[in-house]
């Protein structure tokens, strides 16, 4: 029985009622019309073409044969482009980190996953200035990341009276964590989380703190440019030592809060305010700490905004 998969390294994501497919690899992005988007999603979770085409057909309200012709047409074109790819058996699945307890919250290739009661993270957060997510991103989005990572370039960058650290140039994995952590579903899931007005984009860079460097972190709040919500993702697959997130009252003295990282793929959320100051403690050691990090927004729109730059892309492309 004929069965077909998304490529591993091709990230899909439902931006302002558009299906955008974002090959990471070579930093193309395709925009999917209804029905392509229906076909799409059906073969994430159906894998073989026979049910692809029944779920379909059931969507459309078409008979099976002409919506097999669409899906075969599909199909042929994305595998075409290395979007897809196609076997006459089960293709093998992809390995899955073993572990015996869900994430509460977590982003795949594909979207997110919500395994716990969201008004309990909510209490949670309301409770203290952070929301630790163990596991936060998935294992297959985590190797996208990783190898993307590995393959950019990373310079000197100061942010004035505040730090410096090394910054990974704009490519493969900015565009991937772009489209990955802009996702409507979790801006609406830490907007619920936060309980804050309506969160619009994320705001984030790769960066990475070297020992020996002289990189550094000071107290400070963040709190500007309409910025809600912090979000720092552990991409680093060693552990390494300090790096720790340090938070406290504007009027503390010292860190009342202490979060170290809970491993590669782990993230933690903490309230932006001007009653808080956070900071990152030295990295010590001979590793390096790299992560991804950056602020859930009120504004401005990311939808509109990135739906409007591919279009013109697209536009540019065909004139």
């Amino acid at each position: 029985m004929s069965c077909v998969r998304i490529t591993p390294g091709v990230i899909s994501r439902q931006i302002g009622g558009n299906c955008v497919v974002l090959d990471v690899a070579c930093g193309a992005y395709f925009q999917l019309d209804p029905t392509a988007a229906a076909i799409w999603r059906a073969i994430e979770t159906l894998g073989r073409i026979d049910l692809v085409v029944d779920a379909c057909a059931s969507t459309f309200g078409d008979d099976s044969a002409s919506v097999g012709r669409d899906v075969r047409e599909f199909i042929d074109h994305a595998v075409g482009r290395g979007l897809l790819l196609e076997d006459r058996e089960a293709l093998p699945a992809e390995p899955r980190a073993v572990s015996g307890t869900a994430p509460l919250l977590s982003v795949d290739c594909s979207g997110i996953r919500i395994a716990d009661d969201i008004d309990e993270l909510r209490r949670q957060f309301l409770e203290r200035p952070f929301l630790e997510l163990p596991q936060f991103v998935a294992p297959d989005l985590l190797s996208v990341l990783e190898r993307a990572v590995a393959q950019g370039d990373f310079t000197e960058r100061a942010h004035a009276g505040i730090g410096t650290e090394m910054c990974l140039a704009s490519g493969a994995a900015t565009s991937a964590c772009q489209l990955v952590f802009n996702d409507p579903a979790l801006l609406e899931v830490v907007t619920r989380i936060a309980g804050c007005s309506t969160l619009r984009c994320f705001d984030g860079r790769v960066y990475r703190l070297e020992p020996h460097a002289g990189h550094y972190d000071s107290w400070h709040s963040d709190a500007s440019h309409d910025r809600m919500v912090g979000l720092s993702v552990n991409l680093t697959r060693d552990a390494y030592e300090g790096g720790i997130l340090e938070i406290r009252r504007a009027n503390a003295v010292q860190a009342e809060h202490a979060v170290a990282s809970a491993g590669f793929g782990s993230a933690v959320l903490f309230r932006i305010s001007p009653q808080l100051r956070h900071r990152v403690t030295a990295v010590r050691g001979d590793r390096a700490r790299t992560a991804y990090a950056g602020w859930f927004r009120t504004s401005p729109d990311f939808a509109g905004a990135f739906l409007g730059a591919l279009e013109g892309r697209a536009a540019a492309a065909t004139s």
